[in-house]
């Protein structure tokens, strides 16, 4: 998927990001936009200094979602919610 000629709008990236982190923790959105970069063609380090986050994590997110798939994405050192009705 060759993305060259796609025109970005800063404006609108703001208003969706900020959009997203209502619904999305901030480092879940960093490893979401990391994937998708990568996937993209982007270099690590230029991935890496876009999302902040160190290209060790960003390679280790890469590796876990590879390998695991859309869980890889949340935080594991985390227990996840129990919901109680």
């Amino acid at each position: 998927m060759n993305c060259q000629n796609i025109v970005f709008s800063q404006k609108q990236s703001q208003k969706r990001i900020e959009k997203a982190l209502r619904v999305l923790p901030s480092q879940v959105l960093k490893k979401i936009l990391f994937f998708a970069l990568y996937l993209l063609g982007a270099r690590l380090n230029v991935i890496a200094s876009f999302v902040e986050m160190p290209e060790e994590s960003g390679k280790t997110t890469v590796n876990r979602v590879m390998r695991d798939g859309m869980p890889a994405f949340r935080d594991r050192r985390r227990s996840a919610k129990v919901y109680e009705l």
